[in-house]
């Protein structure tokens, strides 16, 4: 790009989700205590077990990008990190929705089960026991 004076300065199309993610928590390192740049992709790196990810442009082509759980955790941060900011946000909202869905859920099911009735006794009360009282005399 050219600037004043006949220099011009070299950059990049565009940033991928980690050169992001680096520029958002620079530009307010203080807002909260939490590290900006790892809130996210930690919830997905905690979720996500494998992809169908392509290293080519178009789907179909090109190498499978590796995601698994067996891979050491810093291989699978740089990798989600490495990731164009858009694919980095479907992935997250995906997950996202399915954390929120699994919820939903969970709070159904509590519902339905808080009005059961009680379980019946473990055994039946001494009127109802057969057989003669097995009390003293005076």
């Amino acid at each position: 790009m050219p600037l004043s004076e006949g220099d011009h300065i070299d950059v990049k199309q565009r940033l991928n989700h980690g050169e992001r993610e680096d520029m958002f928590a620079r530009m307010a390192p203080h807002a909260i205590q939490l590290d900006r740049r790892e809130v996210r992709t930690a919830k997905v790196v905690a979720y996500l077990l494998g992809w169908s990810l392509t290293d080519g442009d178009a789907p179909g082509q090109g190498h499978p990008v590796p995601m698994s759980p067996d891979l050491p955790e810093p291989v699978r941060i740089d990798t989600i990190r490495s990731l164009d900011p858009d694919t980095f946000v479907e992935i997250h909202d995906a997950i996202e929705a399915h954390e929120a869905a699994v919820t939903a859920a969970r709070a159904d099911a509590k519902k339905k089960t808080a009005g059961t009735p009680a379980s019946d006794p473990i055994s039946p009360s001494p009127s109802a026991a057969a057989g003669p009282s097995m009390t003293s005399e005076p």
